[in-house]
């Protein structure tokens, strides 16, 4: 399994602290694009595809199962409402 950590509020429970990666402090960088990969788990299940694209020219790709993905929005939704 592709582990998810759901933090409702980062602001009290940071997603990353300083010392663990480079930051761009400067910006917080945007999500370049969402996908899904139908079949991207050993079971054939779909996987969620992040990309983000660092000032740099360089691309991250980051992935999540789709019922993690889907957990995440319900718990948002639930605490957050319907935007």
């Amino acid at each position: 399994m592709i582990p998810l950590s759901v933090l409702m509020d980062v602001e009290q429970s940071p997603i990353i602290r300083a010392d663990e990666a480079r930051l761009y402090p400067e910006q917080l960088l945007g999500v370049k694009a969402v996908g899904v990969l139908t079949a991207g788990t050993k079971e054939g299940n779909p996987v969620v595809i992040i990309r983000i694209d660092l000032p740099s020219g360089e691309a991250i790709l980051a992935q999540t199962t789709l019922r993690l993905f889907q957990t995440a929005v319900k718990a948002f939704t639930a605490r957050y409402g319907e935007v």
